[in-house]
């Protein structure tokens, strides 16, 4: 059966979550800002996307994002922290379900410092990415480099719509330098899951670490069939960019994703392009289970219309 996505659905969608306002115990239960990893190398527009994995309606905050080089063993950390993977900031942006975030950026010494508030504080009303930032790297990073990039929480706020602060927490992500001839090299597409019970609803993320445009493609996921007991479906996010997809699960074990970006704004913010729901069988096969993206039908085509080199990396779901 074949599923066209409708955008307008979405949209619907997420706006509905503004309707949500948490409790007074989900209120006091930080929040995770999780920076994405990323690669690049010299020279290269890096995306560095701050997300979250909760839905909590945010009016107004700070965040600041830096970065600092991870030392070897025994290595003086204070000696690499003045290391500088940025020349600079290029340009930023921050999601709200009703489109009215408005913000202001700095960079200084390697770190950004991002200001933004929303009118209907409705920043973060759909968990997913908040926001993201866009630096060019150095042309003097090394190959194999490795930088960790995150919040700094000491310097960052962050508060609801009525003006109550909402704590938060931080994790960090990593930037990863790679040879600077590398025109040719693959764009890697990762599978990614967890755990779920037997019986429940299980989550897989098909997604990318590159902002590399993309105008068209398919990506062709297989599964297990005693996994589940009733079809599959897909989720997308427009804050990845926009699409039309089509979705197959015609064929038992495997599902197919196909779509079409005409203003070729997808991936412009990397990530988890595509959220996969799995309804798991009860009685589903006990342990890891594997998520393999089939090579044969997996293709996707760049900007200029170009087909891309892929590094397809496969994920596993444990079933309990």
């Amino acid at each position: 059966m074949r599923h066209p996505v409708s955008r307008g659905f979405l949209a619907a969608a997420v706006l509905s979550l503004l309707s949500l306002i948490p409790d007074s115990a989900s209120a006091a239960k930080s929040l995770t800002l999780r920076v994405n990893d990323a690669r690049g190398g010299p020279g290269d527009l890096v995306a560095v996307v701050v997300r979250t994995y909760a839905s909590r309606p945010i009016g107004q905050g700070q965040l600041c994002i830096g970065a600092r080089k991870r030392p070897p063993r025994g290595a003086s950390t204070a000696l690499l922290a003045t290391e500088a993977p940025f020349v600079k900031l290029e340009r930023a942006e921050v999601f709200s379900a009703r489109g009215d975030a408005r913000f202001s950026v700095t960079f200084d010494e390697q770190e950004a410092t991002l200001r933004f508030n929303s009118p209907t504080g409705s920043i973060n009303a759909a968990d997913g990415p908040l926001a993201v930032l866009y630096f060019r790297l150095s042309n003097q990073v090394v190959d194999r480099d490795v930088y960790e990039i995150s919040v700094d929480v000491a310097e960052s706020t962050l508060f609801d719509g009525s003006g109550q602060r909402i704590e938060i927490d931080s994790k960090p992500g990593q930037l990863e330098i790679r040879d600077g001839d590398h025109e040719a090299e693959d764009l890697e597409v990762e599978v990614s899951s967890g755990k779920v019970k037997a019986g429940k609803v299980a989550r897989v993320m098909i997604g990318t670490g590159s902002p590399v445009r993309l105008a068209s493609g398919r990506i062709a996921l297989r599964y297990d069939p005693k996994l589940i007991s009733g079809r599959p479906w897909v989720r997308i996010d427009p804050r990845y960019g926009k699409a039309t997809v089509v979705v197959s699960t015609d064929t038992a074990g495997l599902v197919t994703i196909t779509f079409q970006s005409p203003d070729k704004s997808l991936n412009g913010v990397p990530g988890d392009l595509f959220e996969v729901r799995f309804p798991t069988s009860r009685q589903a096969p006990r342990g890891r289970t594997a998520l393999t993206l089939d090579r044969s039908l997996t293709f996707l085509r760049g900007s200029d219309g170009d087909l891309l080199d892929l590094q397809l990396t496969n994920g596993a779901l444990v079933v309990r």
